[in-house]
């Protein structure tokens, strides 16, 4: 099994939306109804390189192009970039856990609302919302929550229902909303779908350059034969059944002549004393396909990865929140083989954009692997080119920053009548 040595920085966006004009308007007549301008704060303890920043700027731009002030608040933040998307940066230091986060993060956030005079506090984090949500009592400030986690019903049902409990809760998928429908009908009446989003121009077959694939390649080890590439983004550990990955590929090695060569590379950091990565070394071992397994850790550039490879993977053993790799694999235009549950089966359209398959079952992945695999050029011509039309029709950053702007436009509208 090849140990890759990458960065770790996944891709998301490298710039703002790139709204027109139609959409700008749109945007600014969500907001019409009100008198003044808003104030609109996103929190979160730090602006990293992953999603949750993506989604962050995304949602400052638009509450900037509303004409409202827009207000990134973290322990850390590009601010440059902030005023790129017309949004400020404020340092505000939000502890993650600790036996004195909760009541700091209140004060904090108290005063944030105080002196910012906030109509809308925006929160994705469940280390936050609960603290979010008492800083908000004795405030005209409204709480929108954002779920997505992996786990759903350990981190939005279980353990932290405050991100269940916000004045609205964007849900990543309709698997989220109803869980909490589920769990309480009356906060999944103030559920609001709204999937993160790809970046369309990001994530865009035309927009990867020869060089970027060629860096790929070599990290990949130049893999000496033109052999089937199945990739399968995201963290190593059990959620993400990457030993049922392997256990598929040792049946699709076995049995199927077409598939004898196909390699699976794995893009996800790892902790090598970690048991699961121990577990996933010797079912390699046993499986003796070290020759044909190959771990990247993450990958900084994760358009170019899905570009390279044949088919992208996302079997997780427990329903996600939502699938964002799904997603931009399908902007590539990437069939995907994916979990028949969650957020992964709505994002999969099963014979259409990919495959669906049982998750815990490798020779039911390795089916779906191999008619993947063995599909005529013409029918993955057409498989890529349904995948880029759904990715376009539901998942777009752009569709989703609109849906948020009317979420805000009629919360605030709301909020002004009940004065």
């Amino acid at each position: 099994m090849h140990q890759g040595t990458m960065p770790i920085r996944f891709a998301y966006s490298s710039g703002t939306l790139g709204l027109n004009q139609a959409e700008r308007s749109e945007i600014r007549n969500s907001f019409l109804a009100l008198k003044r301008a808003p104030v609109i704060v996103q929190a979160m303890p730090s602006i990293d390189a992953g999603g949750a920043e993506a989604t962050a700027l995304w949602a400052a731009e638009v509450a900037a192009v509303a004409g409202g002030r827009s207000i990134v608040a973290s322990g850390a933040g590009p601010a440059e970039r902030l005023k790129r998307f017309g949004a400020q940066h404020l340092m505000v230091s939000l502890e993650r856990s600790g036996p004195l986060a909760a009541s700091s993060n209140i004060s904090r956030l108290k005063k944030l609302i105080e002196e910012t005079k906030a109509d809308i506090l925006h929160v994705r984090s469940r280390e936050i919302a609960w603290a979010a949500l008492q800083a908000a009592q004795d405030s005209r400030c409204m709480v929108v929550t954002s779920c997505g986690d992996d786990n759903v019903f350990s981190n939005v049902i279980r353990d932290a229902g405050s991100l269940a409990d916000g004045d609205c809760i964007v849900a990543g998928s309709n698997h989220v909303k109803n869980l909490i429908k589920k769990a309480d009908i009356e906060k999944g009446q103030r559920v609001a779908v709204i999937p993160d989003g790809a970046d369309l121009t990001h994530y865009c077959a035309e927009s990867v350059s020869a060089e970027r694939l060629a860096h790929i390649a070599r990290i990949w080890g130049n893999l000496e034969e033109p052999s089937p590439i199945i990739l399968a983004p995201g963290d190593i550990g059990s959620l993400r059944g990457q030993t049922e990955l392997v256990r598929a590929l040792a049946i699709i090695t076995q049995n199927e002549p077409r598939c004898s060569d196909v390699t699976l590379i794995l893009a996800g950091s790892v902790g090598r004393s970690d048991p699961y990565a121990r577990e996933l070394s010797r079912l390699v071992s046993n499986f003796r396909l070290k020759n044909r397994v190959f771990i990247a850790d993450q990958l900084e550039d994760l358009p170019a990865a899905m570009l390279m490879a044949d088919l992208v993977a996302s079997v997780p053993n427990q329903p996600l929140g939502q699938d964002t790799f799904a997603a931009m694999a399908a902007a590539l235009g990437k069939p995907v083989v994916g979990a028949y549950h969650g957020a992964t089966a709505e994002t999969v359209e099963d014979d259409v954009t990919g495959r669906l398959c049982s998750p815990v079952r490798p020779d039911s992945i390795a089916a779906a692997c191999t008619d993947i695999l063995t599909l005529s050029a013409a029918d993955r011509n057409i498989m890529a080119r349904n995948a880029r039309l759904r990715a376009e029709k539901l998942f777009s950053a752009r569709k989703s920053a609109l849906a948020l702007s009317r979420l805000y436009g009629a919360l605030l509208n709301s909020s002004e009548k009940n004065l």
